[in-house]
């Protein structure tokens, strides 16, 4: 608990910016503000009506809310954003968003301690490891929550997993890796697929690294270590898959269905294999990066996270590698560094090309960049060994022992005031204070190891050391943003959004149901945020048919119920009923209501051919309707042909527009097809006057219901069996390993007892 209590105060001195004052903030970028943020706020507004989530009808003309992984509804921590009040603006806290932020990296640093107590690293080593891995490298620097949230499990999945490579009885093995496999389906509930993979691979890794390790501890035969240790896996992967499915599912199916932008050139199918030539050259670490192990500035290619760990971090990690080679997880660890760093070079790397070749599904982590979180995440570890290699009294580094070590960083400090001082004698190459700030830290590492070799390693020095680590690590922390300057140069995002509450304001006074779309590069999600009904919103991936049809067919946007456009900046005056700062609103003379009934209905089976024909400059769609599938009943077919020849326009209203439910009263004078401007997505059910109802495809993406003469009521719910099986699966799972883990601790209290 002392320990506990320490990493929290450590943690929130680093933090100390975004606890203790309103200047700086993580929600200033783009997708922090227009993704994270705002997706937040949709949750939080949802669950304080007593909706669920899984549908949302502000962005994208309506689309799966949790099909989009990232945002992580499912995330129990999340709770406590959704259920605290909202701030005196009507919106969630950003306040509360950064404690939460904070919050995450304390619980980096609580698991790690952990972790590194079952390695043996008790007291002041797991503390250091804890520190480093909270607070430095990819966990330290990453402004999206959901990255942080999915990269702080890791150090408890590789804790179970340890008990359960080393247990000796079936059952506490089995437990254990149940329990390694709800770690994982907590990672992969928090939003950041990618990490949950990296994290899948450390199990699989480390899972054959202990079977060879096994055998040739006890000389048995390789096969019979797999065997067993396959088994671990095996269930780590079931329970995770099966926790995580209420998440995993509604996205598989999303996936199936969707596209996302790698880099330059059109986008690709979510399950499409991405090419090498797309994947390799893009999100990686240059071979220069080496230098940035050492030196906090240096550059490091086009990825988005330096391998900068802190210099005297690094120091630690070399010695506990060298102190300790002989303790396997210390070589699993060091292997793990190392092959983690080199498949980060992308193409570069042998490594990278081999395992894009072998290894199914790998493509889907495709900034190869990021696995140095894995490198970052075994530093860590190796920089508590050093720490207990300092530290640890009589078996602690000598100074004799140190020499050589103590020869290459003297070398090293040489080399750099060389290379530093012909630019401030002679003006150039051009330097600037940072390359002095890595020297001050190499000095100030260099020093306190000397320090500690030759004897002193009184509470004193042991802050001091933390001290170094804490400061380095501090120094180069550019992730929290002061919100004066960044608001001064205009790349305050956070600040735009919220200054569109005017905007907002505007649409929601107006009468009737209507869609909003922005004609401009990174719009404001005002959609999530404020509740307008949008086409644009933000996300990583899109419906791949919604994508083709408002590309292709000029009349789309039509369809899709859009009555205004946003621009920013222009001078055009025709038809603009709204100014607000560089906003400029226009109305959209053509729109189509949200709901109407049309009586003449076409199939065309070719997918190809009805989008060309809705895209024909006499297409109508308010008077004709094009579907892929033949009308189910007859009677439905001839009533239609019958009424489309004379037939008066119907009258259409929403009794109740809902996030995840719609009614609506229709009067028709003949049998008819209702043409509901709102995607068509598998989960929406549909029953007309109490029947049951089926839901066509209309004009290549809308919902399309077929309607009897006379008056109707329409219901539209989604309810999908991916969310309510993925539910169903995710707490049977936690039930069950809840309940086996109540047998074991009965059994082994009362040994008579056992049954299993």
């Amino acid at each position: 608990m002392k320990w506990m209590l320490l990493l929290a105060v450590v943690v929130a001195l680093f933090f100390w910016k975004l606890l203790f004052t309103t200047q700086f903030s993580v929600l200033m970028s783009w997708e922090a503000a227009n993704q994270g943020y705002a997706w937040n706020h949709f949750s939080a507004a949802m669950v304080k009506q007593g909706v669920m989530p899984i549908w949302d009808p502000y962005t994208f003309a309506g689309h799966s809310f949790v099909g989009e992984m990232q945002t992580a509804f499912f995330y129990p921590p999340k709770l406590v954003l959704y259920l605290w009040p909202f701030s005196k603006s009507g919106l969630s806290s950003t306040r509360l968003y950064h404690y939460y932020y904070v919050f995450s990296h304390l619980l980096a640093a609580w698991f790690m301690f952990l972790l590194a107590r079952q390695l043996g690293l008790d007291g002041f080593p797991g503390f250091v490891a804890a520190v480093c891995f909270a607070v430095g490298g990819l966990v330290g620097k990453a402004v999206w929550p959901d990255m942080v949230d999915t990269a702080v499990w890791l150090p408890l999945i590789l804790l179970f997993l340890i008990r359960a490579l080393e247990c000796a009885t079936r059952r506490r093995r089995i437990l254990f890796a149940c329990l390694a496999g709800l770690m994982l389906g907590m990672a992969i509930l928090a939003g950041r697929i990618h990490l949950a993979i990296m994290d899948a691979l450390v199990v699989a890794g480390a899972a054959v690294y202990w079977s060879f390790h096994q055998s040739r501890a006890a000389n048995t035969p390789v096969r019979d270590s797999l065997r067993r240790n396959a088994a671990v896996v095996a269930a780590v992967a079931a329970v995770a898959f099966a926790f995580s499915a209420v998440q995993l599912l509604p996205s598989i199916e999303y996936g199936m269905r969707a596209v996302r932008w790698i880099g330059q050139g059109p986008p690709l199918a979510v399950t499409e294999r991405i090419p090498y030539e797309r994947l390799g050259e893009t999100h990686r670490l240059w071979p220069r990066s080496l230098l940035a192990f050492l030196f906090g500035n240096a550059e490091y290619g086009d990825a988005e996270f330096s391998p900068y760990m802190g210099v005297l971090t690094l120091l630690l990690a070399i010695i506990g590698v060298w102190r300790n080679w002989e303790k396997p997880w210390v070589r699993f660890l060091s292997g793990l560094a190392i092959s983690a760093f080199f498949y980060s070079l992308g193409s570069y790397s042998f490594l990278h090309q081999l395992l894009y070749l072998l290894v199914p599904f790998l493509h889907v982590a495709r900034e190869a960049g990021r696995f140095i979180y894995l490198t970052q995440f075994a530093i860590a570890l190796l920089a508590g060994f050093g720490a207990k290699s300092l530290l640890s009294g009589q078996n602690a580094l000598a100074a004799q022992e140190f020499a050589p070590l103590s020869r290459a960083i003297r070398w090293t400090l040489i080399l750099v005031v060389l290379v530093l001082g012909v630019p401030v004698l002679y003006g150039k190459p051009p330097i600037n204070e940072w390359h002095f700030v890595s020297l001050i830290f190499l000095i100030a590492s260099y020093s306190i190891l000397l320090c500690v070799v030759r004897g002193h390693r009184s509470m004193v020095v042991k802050i001091i050391l933390l001290l170094v680590v804490v400061s380095d690590l501090s120094a180069y922390e550019w992730t929290t943003r002061g919100i004066l300057r960044e608001h001064q140069s205009g790349r305050d995002y956070l600040e735009a959004l919220l200054g569109a509450r005017d905007l907002a304001n505007f649409f929601n006074a107006q009468p009737g149901l209507f869609r909003v779309k922005f004609a401009m590069d990174l719009p404001p999600n005002i959609g999530d945020l404020y509740g307008v009904q949008s086409t644009d919103g933000a996300g990583v991936t899109y419906l791949k048919d919604q994508l083709r049809f408002e590309e292709t067919v000029p009349r789309a946007f039509d369809m899709l119920n859009v009555r205004y456009i946003v621009k920013t900046g222009s001078k055009e005056q025709e038809r603009m009923v709204y100014a607000n700062g560089d906003w400029r609103v226009y109305e959209n003379p053509s729109y189509c209501p949200r709901a109407w009934v049309v009586h003449n209905v076409v199939t065309e089976r070719s997918k190809d051919l009805l989008l060309r024909k809705i895209a024909e400059p006499g297409f109508d769609p308010l008077h004709t309707a094009f579907v892929r599938e033949a009308l189910d009943i007859e009677s439905d077919r001839s009533g239609l042909e019958a009424s489309s020849q004379n037939s008066q326009p119907a009258e259409v209203a929403f009794e109740s527009y809902g996030a995840n439910n719609l009614e609506l009263s229709v009067n028709t004078g003949g049998p008819g097809l209702l043409v509901l401007s709102e995607v068509d997505y598998p989960g929406w059910r549909a029953r007309v006057n109490g029947s049951t109802a089926r839901i066509y495809r209309a004009n290549g993406i809308l919902r399309g219901v077929v309607v009897p003469a006379g008056k109707s009521s329409v219901t539209l719910r989604y309810i999908p069996a991916s969310v309510v099986g993925g539910v169903v699966l995710s707490l049977a799972s936690l039930g069950g390993v809840l309940i086996f883990a109540l047998i074991i601790g009965r059994d082994e209290r009362y040994p008579g007892s056992a049954r299993f």
